[in-house]
């Protein structure tokens, strides 16, 4: 079997692919990709790491042959890269697979492709979404979830849709983000899935490959807002993602979900209207005399006023106010932050409107769409 791959159309595929194979496994087999030849001009590359798998169709000459082998991922992720000609040729050869582009050769060791776990089909679309809002989304929650061994279901996002909305939930126990919008195609009733952080993880990295700028700086052509669409299908096991010729796979997380709505605490009246890169450079002059042991900001709210302190035996002290608008009575609460600081950089909005009640209750910071709520810590 021949395969010939266009270095400029095929490269970025080949190493989005090649990005789910895993680190290290058990299973040898996993480092390869599983390249199948398909009808004419057609070529589809696929790689899992059990838990996520990924399938991109890519343009090649096939010579009209099918058939499918296994290739090394890095190792041709890397060959893509440096091919010092557009034309890559892939010969299967007995146990080799050689590849050439202008004058240079490689011959790598290939495995059965038949011993290679079955890539799951695109089992149809349930619902459909932009592209990009989706991709903000994940951006917005992904950063929360948890990577708990005994609470389980924590570990991946929970997708929820009801009627035109889409919901997108993570949590650790500590802090919580949730983030919505609008769907171009209408879900089933009662929509819910635990999903994989790893395969919503790649809806912002395809996105930005779909938008991406030429190497002079210069933007590209790039498609309509509204022909940047995911599509989202589900199996009893699986979840799964399709955004052109990309499908993208993952298995369902197994347990129950907490009840995230009764986390989220009622809307304030009276909240604290901070500039947001002030803010947020406060908070960081504030951690850098924190350590782990006390990770904490103390915030003093007053009226116009915001005073942020950080303080440790070990390392010294470090305070500073800010301008803020608020004219309730004064409060005082302490938040990890760096937590703070994940929850308040999503947001779009120029100006934070932070909710604090007391001491002992989760502080919130809201914007159309988006919900972070974040447990104080006590002192």
């Amino acid at each position: 079997m021949r395969i010939v791959l266009k270095k400029s159309e095929t490269t970025d595929a080949i190493q989005a692919v090649a990005g789910i194979v895993p680190q290290r496994s058990t299973r040898p087999i996993l480092y390869n990709l599983l390249i199948k030849a398909e009808k004419e001009g057609r070529v589809q590359v696929g790689a899992t790491d059990l838990e996520v798998a990924m399938k991109w169709t890519i343009p090649g000459d096939t010579g009209g042959e099918t058939g499918a082998f296994l290739v090394p991922a890095r190792k041709l992720a890397d060959i893509m890269k440096e091919a010092p000609a557009d034309e890559v040729t892939l010969k299967v050869e007995g146990e080799k697979i050689n590849v050439t582009s202008g004058k240079a050769k490689f011959s790598l060791n290939a495995a059965n492709a038949a011993d290679y776990p079955e890539l799951s089909e695109f089992p149809g679309s349930v619902m459909t979404v932009d592209l990009g809002d989706l991709a903000a989304m994940v951006e917005k929650t992904g950063f929360s979830v948890a990577k708990d061994e005994i609470r389980y279901a924590i570990n991946g996002l929970y997708m929820t849709a009801e009627g035109k909305t889409l919901e997108l939930t993570g949590t650790d126990g500590h802090r919580l983000a949730n983030a919505s919008c609008k769907l171009l195609k209408s879900a089933p009733k009662g929509f819910a899935a635990i999903t994989p952080a790893k395969l919503l993880e790649e809806i912002p990295r395809l996105y930005a490959q779909f938008t991406k700028t030429d190497k002079a700086g210069e933007e590209e052509e790039k498609p309509a807002k509204t022909d940047l669409k995911a599509e989202i299908g589900v199996s009893e096991s699986d979840v799964f993602v399709k955004v052109g010729d990309v499908e993208l796979t993952g298995r369902q997380l197994e347990g129950t979900y907490p009840k995230y709505r009764e986390v989220i605490p009622k809307e304030v009246k009276e909240k604290v209207k901070i500039d947001k890169e002030q803010f947020l450079a406060a908070l960081r002059r504030a951690a850098l005399v924190t350590t782990e042991e006390t990770r904490s900001v103390a915030l003093a709210i007053s009226s116009g006023t915001l005073k942020v302190t950080a303080r440790d035996p070990e390392v010294g002290a470090e305070e500073e106010e800010l301008e803020v608008e608020y004219s309730g009575p004064k409060k005082e609460v302490a938040f990890d932050p760096r937590y703070l600081r994940d929850g308040i950089s999503r947001l779009t909005e120029p100006v934070v409107n932070l909710e604090v009640e007391d001491s002992e209750r989760a502080g919130v910071v809201r914007e159309p769409g988006y919900v972070y709520v974040l447990m104080p810590i006590r002192r």
